[in-house]
């Protein structure tokens, strides 16, 4: 099978599981609560007797911190759904990050406090220790291991660029020079365009300010996370995907710097999470039943 006709399935498959994680959205499935984690069930007592139990001596730093408080605080994109957004009838963060920060709790014994800040900000948020984590897609790349450490990856994704229909289709990163492209500031899909291509980079806040400029046609593209665009389409927004994927992506939990048991902690969570498969049922549950946690 050709890499064209490889990717062209996975565009198939994309749109199949928007279809049915808008379906679900239809029948009145939250995905703000995800219940107890199985993980959890193998630790007892408080965040700081479990962190001491996974670590086998009390945890240091930011992680004793963490634990003796019981909360964790959480930087999460309010306006990237389906991996995050805001229930607009409870006000509750919903979407597969939440479902993942949610098991990640569970297992460690912590609350989440949620905070909804632009992405730009988050590295510089971590490092003030305004966040103990970002749950949010972080995408790890060289650049960002420069101001932030992170977790074992979480889950796999491409970045795709899209068009409003009838517009100029590009095959290749090239095709984006000199054309005016929208992307979330901080991101990866903004370091790819700016470090790859001339094209003329319009940042944003978010995926939603950028989506709502591609369709009033004040830009010529829109790239950003796969899925999310794809969701956008399913829903009826007249844009399409435009040429092949431009990368491929490894999303982990990034946090400060240094902070290396509060890493280790994190880390345990999300293996648990793997072998008890429920990292993986939040993704089918998520993107329609496809398995975003497994390494390409």
């Amino acid at each position: 099978m050709t890499q064209r006709c490889t990717y062209f399935l996975r565009i198939a498959l994309l749109a199949i599981v928007v279809a049915v994680l808008l379906g679900a959205a239809g029948c009145g499935l939250s995905g703000g609560d995800a219940g107890s984690s199985p993980g959890a069930e193998s630790l007892r007592g408080s965040a700081s007797e479990r962190a001491a139990t996974i670590l086998g001596r009390p945890p240091a730093g930011r992680a004793a911190k963490i634990v003796e408080r019981g909360t964790m605080v959480v930087a999460n994109d309010a306006d990237f759904a389906p991996q995050s957004s805001v229930d607009s009838a409870t006000g509750r963060p919903v979407g597969f990050n939440v479902d993942v920060a949610q098991g990640v709790a569970d297992i460690l014994g912590l609350d989440i406090e949620w905070q909804h800040p632009a992405r730009a900000t988050v590295p510089t948020g971590l490092e003030k220790g305004r966040y103990d984590a970002s749950i949010d897609s972080m995408t790890v790349t060289e650049a960002a291991k420069k101001t932030v450490a992170f977790t074992r990856p979480y889950y796999y994704t491409w970045a795709q660029a899209f068009i409003k229909k009838t517009g100029p289709t590009p095959v290749e990163a090239a095709d984006l020079s000199g054309r005016s492209v929208g992307v979330v500031v901080g991101t990866s899909y903004f370091d790819f365009l700016k470090k790859s291509t001339t094209a003329i980079v319009k940042t944003y806040l978010s995926d939603g300010e950028a989506a709502a400029d591609l369709l009033d046609r004040r830009l010529d593209f829109w790239v950003t996370d796969s899925i999310s665009g794809q969701r956008l389409i399913l829903r009826g927004k007249p844009m399409e995907v435009a040429g092949d994927p431009l990368f491929s992506e490894r999303r982990a939990i990034a946090v400060k710097k240094g902070e290396d048991d509060w890493r280790a902690l994190l880390n345990y969570a999300l293996r648990k999470m793997r072998e008890d498969g429920s990292i993986s049922a939040m993704s089918k549950k998520w993107y329609g039943g496809i398995d975003l946690t497994a390494r390409p």
